[in-house]
């Protein structure tokens, strides 16, 4: 894979379908490029979807990865789009670990009901991965209601 691609280059390569050769270039050569990542903070889904199907993959295959990228994905949990904070809380849930957990409790007070339910389920899935007890959400009970 050649150096310096750029965002708009994996967008088109995401677009035509070669989201297994994405990931298949990402674990051969040893790393995620991150102009790769940015392209979770565009605006549509299906763009942000074949992001998280490639990383989903890397993590399945070459986990020794992830830990590389979630500096990144963990910064769009402050994206100005709540559907982009959604989707990197989706994919912290899928490939993070424990130590990004507490980042994703300190988001539940502030976020709709929408993405309070995505990282919830994010949550879970890093303590279903660490054998650790259900997520609760703490919010009192009057600001619950769906």
């Amino acid at each position: 894979m050649a150096e310096n691609i750029n965002e708009e280059t994996w967008y088109w390569s995401l677009k035509i379908g070669d989201a297994c050769r994405i990931a298949d270039d990402f674990i051969q050569q040893g790393e995620i490029d991150p102009a790769f990542i940015n392209l979770l903070g565009y605006d549509e889904w299906p763009t942000r979807m074949g992001v998280m199907v490639v990383l989903e993959d890397i993590f399945d295959r070459q986990p020794d990865l992830i830990p590389r990228i979630i500096p990144v994905v963990t910064a769009m949990l402050s994206h100005a789009e709540e559907n982009v904070r959604g989707d990197a809380a989706c994919l912290l849930g899928m490939v993070g670990d424990g130590t990004i957990a507490l980042e994703l409790e300190n988001m539940l007070t502030e976020a709709g009901p929408e993405l309070r339910e995505v990282i919830v389920d994010a949550l879970q899935m890093i303590r279903d991965r660490n054998g650790k007890q259900q997520v609760r959400d703490s919010r009192p009970a009057s600001t619950k209601a769906i």
